[in-house]
């Protein structure tokens, strides 16, 4: 993978809490740091929206009556699980 350089403003006391951080976990550098605070931070946002997803269709499955029948299943025993 190919890297490039990126930068962005930020008050000065952020500049030394990344330090700080970077410090703390034993990171070989910021940049090492950046990534993998984006990283996570992407990973956070993919799992909001499957989330999110998951609560409209478990609200469409709960008011749409044909969807409803789907989740209704017969055992062996023939009681409704």
């Amino acid at each position: 993978m190919t890297n490039t350089k990126i930068t962005f403003s930020a008050p000065l006391d952020f500049k030394e809490t990344l330090l700080n951080l970077k410090n703390e976990y034993d990171l070989k550098s910021v940049s090492a740091l950046m990534q993998e605070a984006v990283k996570a931070y992407i990973q956070q946002k993919e799992m909001e929206k499957w989330e999110k997803a998951t609560d409209i269709m478990i609200k469409e499955y709960e008011d749409n009556e044909e969807l409803k029948g789907w989740t209704e299943f017969i055992g062996d025993e023939g009681k409704t699980i």
